[in-house]
């Protein structure tokens, strides 16, 4: 049997799946991205959000997510020093990082298996 997710309501209002992915992605606020991350038990860090901040923006800028190669190559353009890798983005976001980033970045469940 699948498991409800804990957060289907925030602020009084229906807005989440079962999933956990958001119904609207207006719906979004910084606040309940980082409930969405420790309802998961992420302790986020400024990478995390870094990240999270990107996949929003992308998001609403193409309509859809980003593969996995293509959130490395636009988060490193606007980097100096220290780059980020795939391996880096599995880290942070282990196993399914597309996946995790659309629930915490509010977007919709990704279409593809990243």
């Amino acid at each position: 049997m699948k498991e409800v997710a804990e957060i289907i309501g925030f602020n009084g209002k229906r807005i989440s799946d079962d999933d956990g992915f958001l119904i609207d992605p207006d719906d979004w606020s910084e606040e309940l991205g980082r409930a969405l991350c420790a309802q998961d038990g992420l302790h986020i860090t400024s990478s995390h959000w870094e990240i999270i901040l990107f996949m929003r923006s992308y998001y609403a800028q193409y309509g859809t997510e980003p593969m996995p190669k293509v959130i490395i190559k636009e988060l490193n353009k606007t980097r100096e020093g220290d780059t980020y890798s795939i391996k880096d983005l599995y880290t942070l976001f282990p196993n399914t990082p597309v996946h995790l980033l659309c629930k915490y970045a509010g977007i919709p469940k990704p279409l593809r298996c990243t």
